[in-house]
């Protein structure tokens, strides 16, 4: 069975989009997609896929998402065709309720249809966003070629959730960098990820205030050297943040409140840290520990890589960040951990 998805673009540039009648999720089609523009179409890009209710609805945002980025029509089309491949992948975190921000080089969530960051080159200060491939992962062909054998930094890493809260840096010298000299710098996996040293970091608007009520940030990252406590993750702008990061002088991961240390990111860790109800509790290379502590957050913003109140930066490596606005269970806990590993080869 074949159908074909047309689309038509206006002289401003929007596209229309139109499903043939009888199109049924869970059947298989081969799905020929097609540009036509002044009578002209282009080459049909093919491919056979079992489409889900969710799917045929994700088709629908593809080609919003991309055109609210500002793509040419020619560049929509090719976007749409290269991107709905992996949209038939299971995102690590799904439908994962409750996520108030996330963050990575590869597709989180279901429904995401947007680029993973922004990135600059050294060069001339050029500026591209850049999206995932057919695999669901950063399009490092796309990252390479732009930086044309220079070095490139994130300007601006895309909230995945939904909620639009971008983490951004305005200023090029505090910039995580994520191309060194025409080379990605990438994890012991070979995953790409982004190097902060010492004075980089992203932050985002202001999110809600928390109190003492539920919240957990996720991070995976890597810890170099830093004689300062450097966060990886932190939420609130002050004196008392919630923030996940390494103890000062060393590799210990680190939550605050409670201070609470444990185990080691010297190697990629997937840590995690949930607040609430006079708890507040770590977890990190697999194991966790708990304190009692009344903690209220005001409203303020996420930093990846840095907290304002203390001014401690991370020394290290960030592959992946996410905050909810509630507790994760231990079997939630556990199942992150496991995916992280899978994926990355974290501990």
């Amino acid at each position: 069975m074949s159908t074909t998805l047309t689309t038509t673009a206006s002289s401003s540039g929007a596209w229309s989009r139109s499903w043939p009648a009888g199109l049924t999720a869970g059947v298989s089609y081969q799905a020929a997609i097609t540009q036509t523009v002044g009578g002209v179409a282009s080459a049909p890009r093919i491919m056979t896929r079992t489409f889900t209710a969710d799917e045929i609805s994700w088709i629908d945002a593809a080609w919003a998402a991309t055109a609210a980025y500002g793509l040419t029509a020619a560049a929509q089309l090719a976007r749409v065709a290269a991107i709905l491949p992996a949209m038939g992948l299971v995102a690590p975190f799904g439908g994962m309720a409750g996520i108030a921000a996330v963050y990575g080089v590869r597709r989180l969530v279901d429904g995401y249809c947007g680029p993973l960051i922004r990135v600059a080159r050294s060069s001339d200060g050029g500026e591209l966003d850049i999206w995932w491939d057919e695999t669901g992962w950063l399009d490092v062909a796309a990252l390479l070629a732009f930086a044309a054998g220079g070095s490139v930094y994130v300007v601006c890493w895309y909230d995945q959730s939904g909620l639009g809260r971008h983490a951004v840096q305005a200023t090029p010298a505090a910039r995580p960098r994520i191309v060194a000299a025409g080379v990605v710098d990438v994890a012991p996996s070979g995953r790409p990820w982004l190097v902060f040293s010492g004075s980089q970091s992203l932050s985002t608007s202001t999110l809600p205030a928390y109190g003492d009520t539920d919240s957990t940030l996720v991070c995976l990252f890597r810890a170099g050297t830093n004689p300062s406590n450097g966060r990886a993750l932190c939420h609130g702008d002050s004196s008392a943040p919630r923030s996940l990061g390494v103890s000062g002088g060393g590799t210990a991961v680190r939550l605050w409140a409670g201070n609470i240390v444990l185990g080691s990111a010297a190697t990629l860790a997937s840590t995690m840290g949930t607040y609430g109800n006079g708890t507040a509790t770590l977890y990190a290379n697999g194991s966790a520990a708990t304190t009692e502590v009344v903690y209220a957050t005001a409203a303020g913003h996420l930093h990846i890589g840095y907290d304002p109140a203390y001014n401690g930066y991370i020394n290290g490596n960030i592959a992946e960040a996410m905050m909810l606005s509630r507790k994760l269970t231990a079997a939630e806990v556990a199942s992150i951990r496991a995916e992280h590993a899978t994926s990355w080869g974290s501990a």
